[in-house]
């Protein structure tokens, strides 16, 4: 027993997993996208943040109208 509480360790490993499909490994649609386009990985994963930045915006005007 190391006495840490489990999220501590649980949260920044699911994270972590979480992202790892904006690497260009992750899928191969994702390698083919790289390799084609000639694309830095850097480029990908901040490509991915913005999508990711605004399916977060739409789901929470979904959850405003919906309250209402």
């Amino acid at each position: 027993m190391i006495g840490v509480n489990p999220l501590y360790l649980m949260l920044p490993c699911t994270v972590t997993c979480s992202y790892a499909f904006m690497l260009p490994v992750a899928t191969a649609p994702n390698a083919i996208v790289y390799t084609a386009a000639n694309m830095n990985p850097i480029d990908m994963v901040a490509l991915c943040c913005e999508i990711f930045n605004h399916a977060q915006e739409l789901h929470l005007k979904i959850q405003r109208k919906s309250r209402i």
